[in-house]
Parts: C-alpha cells; sequence; structure tokens
C-alpha cells in the first residue's frame, strides 16, 4: 500500500475521500497535534469526518466531544473510506508520532488490491478486537501483513470463537489459501516478547559546552612533617544528573513487550559516556514517558602529594557538555520464560539521544599555607581514566 507520507492525516467531509479535506503533519520535533474543538476542524467542520487516510508512524485518535472528551476511536496506519458507526461525529482529533519499530502495526485489506493508494485497509496494533465494531467491516478482509513484532490471530466467528489462524512471522498473507477470505469477525493481535542485546553509538557530537570550568567538589590536606613529603589518598565523590533525551516511547498499550539483558553491549561510545548510556537505556526499556534522567555518580580517588610544613586544597572541577549521538538498538526475540528463540526475528532500531554529562573532570591540587595559593599538582582524573594506565587515579 503506498498511503500518505509518514507522520500525516488527512481528513475528508464526504465518504470515499471526498468533499472537503484538511491535512495535518507532525513535524520534525514529534509535536503532538492537538485539535481539541470543532472550531480546528475546518473546512472540513464540526461533526462531518466521513472518512480518513492515516500515515505511518503516527496514530489519530478523534473525540466526539469538544476537549478530548466523549467517546474515543483510535486508527493507526490505513485508508478508512468510511467510519460506520464514527460517521459525522468527530468533534476533536490528536495526532502522535509512534515508533514504527517500538508500535509495529498489522494491515488488514478489503481487496487485493494492497499497492493502490486509496486501497481500503485497516491498521491494528496489538489487542483485542472481538467484533466487527472495531474493525472495517464484518467479513471483509481479504489479505493481512504482519510486521515484525506481532503475532496475529484471525478468527471466523466474533468473540474467539470458529476457526482461527495464527501468523507470527513477518508476512503478506492471502486470506484465501486459509479459507478464511471474506469470513474474519474477531481478531487477537499480541506483541512478541524482545530482548534488548546490544546498543550502538555513533557520531558523537558536541552540541553545548560551557567552557567555564564547574567547582564539584573540593577537599585539604595538611603535612606536619619538617622534611618529608606526605602522600595521602584524597577521595572525591559527587553527583552528577546525567540527562537523557529521546523521540522513542514505550508505551505498554501499544508497544513491543522489550527487556534489557544483563549482558547488555554498549558499543561507540568512551567509559564515561558508557556508563551514563548504560543506565540511562535501562530506565528507558521500562519507560512509559519520552524522556527519563537517572543520577550518574562521577567522581575519582587521586593520591595528592604535599610538601613538609604545607596545607593543600584540593578541587574537582568539570566542564558540563551536551552531546547528541546516533543510535542503534538491536533485539532478540524471547519466548515467555525470556530465552531466546532459535531462528528468531533480530531488530533494529534508529534513533538519536541526547547525553549530557560532565566532561573534562580533573584535580587541582594547590598550597594555600599563605596568602595566595600557589599551584602545585593536577590530575587529569577523566583523561587517565580513558587511556587505563593512570598511576593514581581511577574512576
Amino acid at each position: 500500500m503506498q498511503t500518505l507520507p509518514e507522520g500525516q492525516v488527512i481528513i475528508y467531509s464526504d465518504a470515499s475521500f471526498n468533499g472537503r479535506s484538511r491535512m495535518y503533519g507532525v513535524d520534525v520535533k514529534n509535536t503532538p497535534i492537538e485539535v481539541p474543538n470543532s472550531e480546528e476542524l475546518s473546512p472540513v467542520g464540526n461533526d462531518a469526518v466521513s472518512s480518513v487516510k492515516v500515515g505511518r508512524g503516527v496514530r489519530l485518535e478523534m473525540f466526539s466531544d469538544n476537549g478530548f472528551r466523549g467517546d474515543k476511536l483510535t486508527l493507526f496506519e490505513g485508508n478508512y473510506p468510511h467510519l460506520l458507526d464514527w460517521n459525522d461525529r468527530v468533534t476533536g482529533l490528536r495526532v502522535e508520532k509512534i515508533n514504527p519499530v517500538r508500535h509495529p502495526v498489522a494491515m488488514f485489506y478489503v481487496d487485493n488490491n494492497i499497492g493502490d493508494d486509496d486501497a481500503t485497509c485497516h491498521g491494528l496494533s496489538s489487542g483485542d478486537y472481538p467484533d466487527s465494531s472495531q474493525l472495517l467491516k464484518n467479513d471483509s478482509y481479504t489479505v493481512v501483513v504482519v510486521p515484525y513484532g506481532l503475532d496475529v490471530t484471525v478468527f471466523e466467528n466474533g468473540n474467539f470463537n470458529g476457526y482461527s489462524q495464527t501468523f507470527n512471522r513477518k508476512g503478506t498473507y492471502f486470506l484465501r489459501q486459509y479459507n478464511l477470505n471474506d469470513k474474519l469477525s474477531s481478531i487477537r493481535i499480541i506483541n512478541q516478547k524482545y530482548l534488548l542485546t546490544e546498543v550502538f553509538f555513533s557520531n558523537g557530537n558536541i552540541i553545548a559546552a560551557n567552557l567555564q570550568e564547574t567547582l564539584l567538589v573540593e577537599g585539604s590536606i595538611y603535612n606536619e612533617s619538617d622534611k618529608v613529603w606526605a602522600e595521602q589518598e584524597l577521595s572525591l565523590e559527587t553527583s552528577k544528573m546525567a540527562s537523557m533525551a529521546s523521540t522513542k516511547e514505550t508505551s505498554q498499550m501499544y508497544g513491543l513487550t522489550v527487556t534489557a539483558g544483563t549482558s547488555l553491549d554498549i558499543e561507540g561510545l568512551i567509559t564515561v559516556e558508557r556508563n551514563i548510556a548504560l543506565s540511562t537505556q535501562q530506565v528507558f526499556v521500562n519507560s512509559e514517558t519520552k524522556s527519563d534522567q537517572t543520577s550518574q555518580a562521577i567522581g575519582g580517588k587521586v593520591t595528592v602529594k604535599v610538601p613538609p610544613k604545607t596545607r593543600a586544597r584540593a578541587r574537582l572541577v568539570a566542564t558540563p557538555v551536551t552531546k547528541q549521538f546516533d543510535v542503534t538498538y538491536r533485539y532478540k526475540r524471547v519466548n515467555e520464560n525470556g530465552q531466546e528463540i532459535a531462528g528468531g526475528e533480530i531488530l533494529e532500531e534508529k534513533d538519536t539521544i541526547i547525553l549530557k554529562y560532565a566532561s573534562q573532570v580533573y584535580v587541582i591540587v594547590e598550597d594555600i599555607s599563605g596568602d595566595v595559593p600557589t599551584f602545585l599538582d593536577n590530575y587529569n582524573i577523566k583523561k587517565e581514566e580513558e587511556k587505563g594506565n593512570g598511576p593514581n587515579a581511577t574512576m
């Protein structure tokens, strides 16, 4: 099927995509489009929507009353030439961007002309559809297109009764081959379970950096000896908020069932960034929001060398930096017990994330015995840690 460009919706005042029309498109920031009342449905008008086209990657919610109240109809990708009980009932609507990988949609066609722009088809996400009230028409489907991530079971009778057939692999299924052509009366769609196993980061670009060093923590040490330099370990610890923003949604109502593996592999980041990414990704997998935050400890232990009869001050400083990365997530299909399925599909999802953290973490040691502090030594903790050969610095 060749429908609208991704992220677009068109409503029509007449059936079969005729009459007055209006298009809504989600912008590059994926900001939801909200039309709370009939005034913004012009030129189609209040209680006048009779057919709809929904592009890939969006979810359309239509409401019978102003202010997103009353009855609600949810539509995914598809061409809807008539709206059955919803004809001339729409007073408001909402269009939201969804991720096609995380929110797979099975396509049901009324005819075999799946390549036509105006082919009558209905996109269904995971859920139970026990009767024709949520379908385009009872006993009308001829083709089912199943994407990765869904188990689709179709039934000859309503309430999941009668002869049935399950499709659990990606493919196009002509129902006449299963003696179900124009016979579907109920449908059950289940999200398959996947395990997040790998995350690959690439193209990291700094998009914001505060060149003014930010003091995080400081400590002092006094060497009382008259002759011997003192060496004392000074532990400096701080907690830095690492935020991660993403367009990803993980709503359990529509999305895949995804968990993170205990041996989750992350590649393409230096150590500090990798640790932040790992902790934030664990949050994202189990989250129902579009952005999350997690605390990440950034600190270090250094052996400070202080001359005789000297009071020294050690300060841990850092430069805040924000980077944007292209990210690839890789998932493997698992069974109900979380075990990998032999020959199961491997899904890949592309995304862009933003990491904000403390960069260039290091320690400055100063002599504060006199009136004016004088420089003694410094330790670039992050640099030493990345090389893996710092004599006294660890993260």
